[in-house]
């Protein structure tokens, strides 16, 4: 867990971002906000296989049922890559699907908008809300801005 000491001004904006899943707790008497992980995002069993979702992801990380993937599509990454399991990859080699029924996100690639928009733009466009956020893989909004350097140098 991080802690960041906010101006008064900014408390608003750490309250804002609680209610986009990051809990933010006050402590007592520093005035200091304690932000926590945040998530890569998945898509459930809800979807319905309309698409909307993948011209939207800006690391070209949704991928439709069924299809390969690379680190590679949508990024500047050439060469080697390590995955989050620390696995190194080529990153024009083709990855196994994640799903093979519905649309995907792959985690090694979703930074969860970080750097590009306010929100997750998968789930802001779903009309059926099932882009939501993955346990799985829990990252700072530090490691998801990391992850967006690697993937566009």
């Amino acid at each position: 867990m991080y802690s960041i000491q906010l101006p008064a001004a900014l408390c608003a904006t750490a309250k804002a971002l609680a209610t986009r899943g990051r809990e933010a707790q006050r402590s007592k008497p520093t005035g200091r906000y304690k932000i926590q992980q945040v998530m890569a995002i998945k898509i459930t069993e809800e979807c319905i296989n309309c698409g909307a979702c993948e011209p939207e992801c800006p690391n070209n990380a949704i991928y439709e049922g069924g299809v390969e993937w690379r680190i590679a599509d949508g990024t500047t990454v050439k060469g080697s890559f390590v995955l989050l399991d620390g696995t190194l990859v080529d990153a024009d080699a083709a990855n196994a699907p994640v799903s093979v029924d519905t649309y995907y996100i792959v985690p090694n690639k979703c930074t969860e908008c970080q750097g590009f928009h306010e929100e997750p733009q998968c789930a802001a466009v779903c009309p059926v809300d099932c882009c939501v956020p993955d346990d799985m893989y829990k990252e700072t909004v530090e490691e998801l801005m990391a992850k967006k350097e690697k993937l566009h140098i």
